[in-house]
């Protein structure tokens, strides 16, 4: 089972451990990136598939991150009835066949589930993020059905997304209540006035009701932004709450 995610030039390190979890728990790594941070790291990571990237989001984000859309028509056209979607530095600790497991649990739908933040990379203790998610598991049905959007790997509010499209599509929507991803603390790289940018895409593009927005700037942060923001991130929480299944 391959798992799609893009892989950063930087703390590199950290998403080797990573990588090399996904290696010997049965998955097969590809990484979507710009033509130049190939060429970086192809010598880092020799048994990662690299799949050149026709664009970038440089324009909106300042970084050449990966839409989002683009690594899920790659996965779609994978030829795996299930693939896997991973924030790159996501260590994956378990006993279970994973790839096997989520083959299952991912039929007719997707299935995700959220960190344990850790000081260190062996770490087994830590604080579950609870805010949003970081691995997503989705047969290649529900992968072809996103609307696109500027939403982009790396960059926030995809972790909503994508469990929020496949439950408004009718798609099968488990979220994974056992913790076997871990993930190293770092600083946040993003600010506020990028998250209000991408909170407007979803609303947009998704279709989903959610009153309170008339009039307010979603360019900057500004007070009412900043509170919409918030209200936002619980609405959507507690929807996919609401919406998703149990998976243990």
């Amino acid at each position: 089972m391959k798992i799609f995610t893009s892989i950063a030039p930087r703390k590199t390190d950290t998403q080797r451990l990573a990588i090399e979890s996904w290696i010997e728990n049965g998955f097969q790594p590809v990484s979507m990136n710009s033509a130049a941070e190939i060429e970086r790291l192809a010598p880092l990571f020799p048994e990662v598939k690299f799949i050149r990237a026709h664009r970038d989001a440089t324009e909106l984000a300042g970084k050449p991150l990966i839409y989002i859309d683009d690594l899920l028509e790659a996965m779609a056209a994978s030829g795996d009835k299930v693939c896997g979607l991973v924030n790159s530095d996501i260590i994956f600790r378990s006993h279970r066949n994973l790839p096997e497991w989520f083959h299952y649990a991912a039929v007719d739908g997707l299935v995700y589930g959220s960190r344990m933040d850790v000081d260190q990379p062996g770490d087994t203790a830590g604080e579950i993020y609870q805010v949003g998610f970081d691995y997503f598991f989705m047969d290649a049905v529900t992968a072809a059905g996103y609307p696109p959007t500027a939403l982009s790997m790396g960059a926030p509010m995809w972790d909503y997304w994508a469990p929020l499209v496949a439950i408004l599509r009718g798609r099968n929507c488990g979220k994974v209540d056992e913790v076997f991803a871990y993930h190293v603390r770092h600083e946040a790289e993003w600010d506020n006035t990028f998250n209000i940018r991408m909170m407007k895409e979803i609303i947009d593009h998704s279709g989903i009701e959610f009153e309170g927005i008339e009039g307010v700037d979603f360019s900057t942060l500004n007070s009412a932004s900043g509170t919409v923001l918030h209200q936002f991130a619980q609405f959507i929480l507690s929807f996919l709450a609401s919406h998703s299944k149990p998976v243990t």
